[in-house]
């Protein structure tokens, strides 16, 4: 089937806009296409793809299943059909199904990262973990990305703590330096209250970068992992306990534990309160073991999404 040229200019314009996220205007160059040629496998695809990530607001979850499987049936040759099958499949659940379209779709491109991506997500999604890690390493790029990801990430949180070390020595060479005992005493959990009693312009620029985006960017993808696993399962044996005891389990600093458990928080993948006067989490202990599973794929889907973004 030949696509009309203008077709496929618009469908390359909801290509760019995706990409930006910007899921809204992707819809309209996509309705657009498939108004010059109906059959248009792939942007019928897409279609289903930009209405997930809009919450279905304008099309239900079975009636993008159904769009995506119209759009395989009329073109059984495309990868692209068959890995929006996939996740149409993953999105029901139904796994087995999923993996076979992401495996079809690997198979016409065997290149194509995004279907393996999404193949290891299935695996790991069915608690077939050695499956899931297998297929990610068949990634390159993606294990290069990772590892230039968390270098980043290891040598911006290395620089703070050296600097915050440079100026606990010496605010011991000088007691009475309001700049050097601010700066000794910030730690990730209260950095962004902090940063504006710094008084000098030199010293403030260098946490600049790191206040303008989130926090919770700044500690290394690792140790996320680590304390958000450990606040995980702390959350269904316990009803409280004191941040310092959460460290002294996990081995990790206080400050980037609290930063995190508040995130978590933020995020609904535990039910817990933070106490910032007496550092401490208390659990709602019930509520996270009736949630444990639920709980337990947001922390996946965590991973995934954390991974996806760095890359």
């Amino acid at each position: 089937m030949i696509i009309p040229k203008k077709a496929q200019e618009l469908y390359n314009k909801a290509d760019q806009y995706i990409d930006k996220k910007k899921y809204d205007k992707a819809l309209d160059f996509l309705k657009n296409a498939l108004e010059i040629e109906p059959n248009y496998a792939e942007a019928m695809s897409r279609l289903g793809f930009v209405h997930s990530k809009l919450n279905y607001k304008e099309m239900s979850k079975d009636e993008v299943f159904e769009l995506s499987k119209r759009a395989l049936d009329l073109n059984p040759t495309s990868p692209i059909t068959w890995s929006r099958m996939g996740s149409a499949y993953n999105e029901k659940k139904e796994y087995d199904k999923a993996i076979e379209c992401f495996e079809k779709s690997i198979e016409i491109d065997p290149n194509n990262s995004l279907s393996l991506l999404k193949l290891s997500g299935s695996y790991f999604r069915k608690g077939e973990y050695d499956k899931g890690i297998l297929n990610v390493k068949k990634i390159p790029e993606l294990i290069t990305g990772l590892q230039d990801m968390l270098s980043r990430q290891k040598k911006i949180y290395q620089t703070f703590r050296k600097f915050q070390s440079i100026a606990k020595e010496e605010s011991k060479l000088h007691p009475n330096d309001e700049k050097f005992r601010t700066l000794s005493t910030i730690d990730l959990s209260n950095i962004e209250d902090k940063i504006h009693d710094i008084k000098q312009e030199k010293l403030k620029s260098a946490f600049k970068e790191m206040i303008k985006k989130e926090i919770i960017n700044v500690i290394p993808f690792i140790l996320h992992e680590k304390i958000r696993r450990t606040i995980l399962k702390l959350g269904v044996k316990y009803t409280r306990l004191q941040i310092t005891e959460i460290a002294e389990k996990c081995g990790e600093p206080e400050d980037c534990i609290i930063v995190v458990a508040q995130d978590m928080i933020k995020n609904k993948e535990i039910y817990a309160e933070y106490f910032k006067s007496t550092k401490s989490l208390v659990f709602d202990q019930q509520a996270n073991i009736d949630e444990i599973d639920n709980l337990m794929k947001k922390f996946e889907e965590w991973e995934k999404e954390s991974r996806n973004k760095k890359l």
